[in-house]
């Protein structure tokens, strides 16, 4: 047992660490980025990209209009996040544990700088979308239907 534990503690110990989440990150963004494209291609899409670039000095104005509009974005996307969730429950927890994982990198990443209990709540909140990610995976593959042999 003991040589286990020395193989895997070198093992971790030889992981460029860094360059992994560098990585991890990259492919995030990627992921992100790909999302991004391939909504950018619906014309429904583009519309709503030209109607809120035309609308956007007026609302920078109208901080009640803004958050007026962004309120409805939010429950717009969170609709969307919950028909994503009926769907593909699956995949939606995996997205779960990802955001969660560059949220807690992000927030560690500057909590060594300045302690608050702001980041203490974003660190918390990550965990909990975490949390919640492997739940939603292990629902899904509890109600998946084994195939007959």
């Amino acid at each position: 047992m003991k040589k286990l534990i020395a193989k895997v503690d070198a093992k971790l110990r030889s992981i460029d660490w860094i360059r992994w989440l560098n990585t991890f990150e990259n492919l995030i963004a990627v992921l992100v980025a790909a999302l991004f494209s391939a909504l950018s291609r619906t014309h429904a899409f583009r519309k709503i990209l030209v109607y809120v670039q035309s609308i956007l000095p007026t609302l920078l104005h109208h901080p009640r209009l803004l958050a007026s509009g962004l309120t409805a974005l939010a429950l717009m996307t969170g609709f969307g996040a919950s028909y994503w969730k009926q769907k593909a429950q699956i995949t939606y927890g995996v997205s779960e544990v990802a955001f969660g994982a560059v949220l807690s990198f992000n927030v560690l990443l500057s909590i060594s700088s300045t302690f608050t209990p702001a980041k203490m709540l974003a660190l918390g909140s990550a965990v909990y979308v975490i949390a919640r990610g492997f739940n939603n995976i292990a629902d899904a593959n509890k109600k998946r239907v084994p195939i007959p042999a």
